[in-house]
């Protein structure tokens, strides 16, 4: 039986303090479930804590690929048990932390995956298209051959239009019939969840905020750096929000003001599919970090967790 807590959340509500301070009282380890932060290279623009914070809380799954390499939800899923496993096996809760939905999904759902390895040349032609044509142009494709999936893969997923694209092209199996959000729970897990909350108005305003801070802690040198370094397409590719805008700054597409804008809006907007997906989550906790301090609404998660966890978790 895996054991664990998921804290999840809408982008900039305030994950990583709280996260910090309920990995301490609880004595584990946080694994990330945060797509992007797996990925080298990119730290101001995914917010990846610090390494005074590493230091304070051992963190998993970050800073693990390199941009070229293609991480799939399978591959977190084995990582983010075999880390449960050893954890548990340590006598303590592990901690999983981050917003990506299907991540968390692949955790407490019996999903389907394909075995379909990855073909380069299929992928990086799909790629070209996308670059060429327009997202739109590959989810329509896809939506010929899969009408269901319209109801599983938003047109702004490009890497999981890909991927279904991959799987038809390859075995000829439907996406949406190898995923399906009427998901049956693993017999295997034991976990509770907590969506951390606040006021629309203040997530967005943290969100505008948070992405002038980056702006000014060098988002721009750093998308500058891995594009001299050679990869832009791999930035083009996994469509990391900051420095896929900064990219059109760099191209004088957009000017300085522009860019901020930009990434503020993308970046809201992203919030606000994570809000309608983690709907979906009937079990979820929500934990409204606007009506109580940092660490009071710790006490109050550690309250719940005790009711479930007993013995050997809590000494």
């Amino acid at each position: 039986m895996y054991n664990f807590i998921i804290i999840t959340g809408p982008t900039g509500v305030g994950k990583t303090e709280l996260s910090l301070k309920l990995a301490l009282n609880l004595d584990t380890e946080i694994i990330s479930a945060d797509s992007m932060q797996i990925y080298k290279g990119l730290d101001i623009g995914t917010a990846k804590i610090s390494s005074k914070e590493k230091q304070i809380v051992n963190h998993h799954l970050i800073d693990i690929c390199e941009l070229q390499d293609n991480y799939t939800v399978k591959n977190f899923r084995d990582d983010a048990f075999n880390i449960i496993s050893k954890l548990n096996h340590d006598n303590k809760l592990a901690l999983v932390v981050g917003g990506t939905g299907l991540y968390l999904n692949s955790l407490i759902y019996n999903l389907d995956f394909s075995d379909t390895k990855s073909n380069e040349n299929l992928r990086n032609s799909l790629i070209s298209k996308s670059n060429k044509y327009g997202n739109d142009y590959l989810y329509n494709l896809l939506l010929e051959i899969d009408p269901n999936i319209i109801k599983k893969i938003h047109k702004n997923q490009t890497k999981r239009i890909i991927r279904a694209l991959e799987v038809y092209y390859q075995t000829g199996k439907l996406f949406s019939e190898l995923n399906d959000y009427e998901f049956k729970l693993r017999d295997d897990v034991n976990f509770l969840i907590f969506q951390l909350d606040r006021s629309r108005d203040i997530i967005y305003k943290r969100i505008n905020e948070r992405v002038s801070i980056m702006l000014n802690q060098g988002l721009i040198e750093e998308t500058l750096n891995l594009v001299k370094s050679g990869y832009r397409k791999d930035i083009e590719r996994i469509k990391a929000i900051g420095n896929k805008e900064v990219l059109y700054y760099l191209d004088g597409l957009l000017s300085y003001s522009e860019l901020e804008e930009f990434i503020q809006k993308n970046t809201r907007h992203y919030a606000k599919r994570q809000l309608t997906w983690f709907k979906r989550y009937e079990n979820r906790q929500i934990i409204n970090l606007d009506d109580n301090s940092v660490d009071t609404n710790v006490e109050k998660i550690i309250k719940i967790i005790r009711g479930k966890y007993e013995q050997p978790f809590f000494k």
